[in-house]
């Protein structure tokens, strides 16, 4: 039995980070989750390995984007409100300087941290972002600790 598409919904005026198309998210056994086909029934890793399902994903659209490049190769496109884990606590996307030591997680290598080699602020057309809930959780994104959409609303 196939995986049913879940429409994310639409979440429109917030101030939640969310990640860009494309986005990998961590799964169970080295899988990635390519974040605008992720569903309910997709489990992710957290930082402290443990796995958890999706509680639900919404979309927006956002104009403004950050790219960011890490010493390891991992880049991740997030909004500026995107929360990142840091050697100094969490910052948003927005708020990162090149030299920032970024919290990242391999399948392998398990949690290390890694120098930011640059952040790009993008200004572009409207692009769709997703925030992903899961209830108060890490998630791995592009290889990244991330905060979920609970996290970041203090729920």
């Amino acid at each position: 039995m196939g995986k049913r598409k879940m429409e994310p919904k639409l979440l429109e005026n917030s101030n939640c980070g969310a990640f860009l198309a494309g986005t990998g998210l961590q799964s169970v056994d080295n899988e990635k989750v390519e974040i605008s086909k992720a569903t309910k029934r997709d489990y992710l890793i957290t930082s402290d390995e443990c796995h958890f399902l999706i509680k639900n994903i919404w979309r927006r659209k956002e104009s403004i984007y950050y790219i960011i490049i890490a010493a390891n190769g991992n880049t991740l496109k997030v909004t500026g409100q995107q929360s990142i884990l840091t050697g100094t606590g969490w910052k948003r996307a927005k708020n990162l300087c090149a030299g920032d030591m970024l919290l990242c997680y391999d399948f392998f290598e398990g949690r290390q941290y890694v120098a930011l080699l640059s952040i790009e602020k993008v200004v572009a057309g409207e692009q769709i972002v997703y925030s992903v809930s899961m209830g108060s959780r890490t998630l791995i994104a592009n290889g990244f600790v991330c905060s979920d959409y609970d996290m970041q609303q203090g729920s």
